[in-house]
């Protein structure tokens, strides 16, 4: 499993040579076996300073389009937050860690990593729901014979010590948690002060149509004193080939948005990725979470606007993780 010690060596700022090089090659898929049009509207938004820009996600490699392109048209860097799970595998890690990427680690890694330690498999959704509602502190500690040996069982989750005589086990994921997005915020201060921006997706998972957004994005913006640059994609899932990087032509246009400032939270001071923190100032985080999510609604073509019922049609539960 990606663990503490992966972070902590993560290199985040993309070496030049891989980055031109993954671009050039991501140039010649969008032109084979027929030309695929990659059109930019609003560029004039993004500024030379750094800021997150934060599209909307529909494939897993919608990244490619605007990344690619920004680099080897515009000469524009971008490095991307992407989920710890994108590092399981030893030849993707190297080829991430070379080309500015962000390792990203939720709550929800931690159960699912952990009890996939423990067991020797990963949770059923049965399992990881209860776990997950009581780390959320949506619910009270869920009972199993599963969750005996994690609530009792001392060992290391992801690199970090858990001691059960001493604390509950949805304290320590929190706590694990904290740890976890303090080292990623320190990675992506390393990036902001090199003058490169981050592109953050604000849904978190894919989905055809635009979901209501995480509060990340702007917890993100806040903690680095960043602008947001909001994002719209449209056409991807009808340019690339199922779920791979291969394109069979079409158009796929690009526009950003005019950018805006989250500024500061009423009351208090910002310790961005804290549970009390986040618990304390969600109404205002999703206040501003919303707006943002509603520029990228205006952005996007009509068929990749808002779903109907609110709910992503891409990867949910368990199945993020692994």
């Amino acid at each position: 499993m990606f663990d503490l010690d992966d972070l902590k060596k993560t290199r985040c700022l993309p070496n030049r040579l891989w980055t031109t090089t993954s671009c050039a090659l991501a140039d010649v898929l969008f032109a084979l076996p027929r030309r695929t049009t990659i059109s930019f509207e609003g560029l004039e938004n993004i500024p030379d300073e750094p800021v997150v820009i934060s599209p909307n996600h529909t494939h897993k490699f919608d990244f490619l389009p605007i990344r690619a392109r920004m680099l080897t048209r515009h000469n524009v860097q971008m490095a991307t937050w992407i989920k710890a799970r994108d590092y399981l595998s030893r030849p993707m890690a190297v080829f991430f860690d070379q080309t500015g990427n962000i390792p990203l680690i939720s709550r929800g890694y931690v159960v699912a990593a952990d009890f996939a330690a423990v067991h020797g498999r990963r949770p059923t959704e049965d399992e990881y729901r209860p776990l997950r509602a009581w780390v959320d502190e949506l619910a009270d500690q869920p009972a199993a014979d599963a969750y005996e040996p994690l609530l009792n069982r001392p060992r290391e989750i992801l690199g970090i010590g858990y001691d059960p005589a001493t604390e509950a086990f949805d304290v320590a994921v929190r706590r694990i948690y904290t740890i976890f997005m303090q080292q990623t915020l320190a990675l992506a201060e390393r990036v902001r002060d090199a003058g490169i921006h981050q592109q953050i997706y604000p849904q978190g998972a894919t989905s055809s149509q635009l979901t209501p957004g995480k509060t990340g994005a702007v917890q993100a913006a806040l903690a680095l004193g960043l602008d947001i640059v909001p994002v719209g994609i449209s056409g991807c899932r009808e340019v690339f080939v199922g779920n791979s990087p291969l394109a069979r032509g079409g158009d796929i246009v690009i526009r950003f948005g005019e950018s805006m400032s989250v500024g500061g939270l009423t009351g208090g001071d910002v310790s961005a990725f804290d549970p009390e923190w986040e618990h304390r100032y969600d109404e205002q985080l999703r206040a501003r979470t919303g707006e943002l999510m509603a520029r990228i609604n205006e952005l996007v073509e009509p068929a990749y606007r808002w779903a109907d019922d609110g709910r992503s049609d891409g990867k949910t539960g368990v199945k993020r993780f692994f």
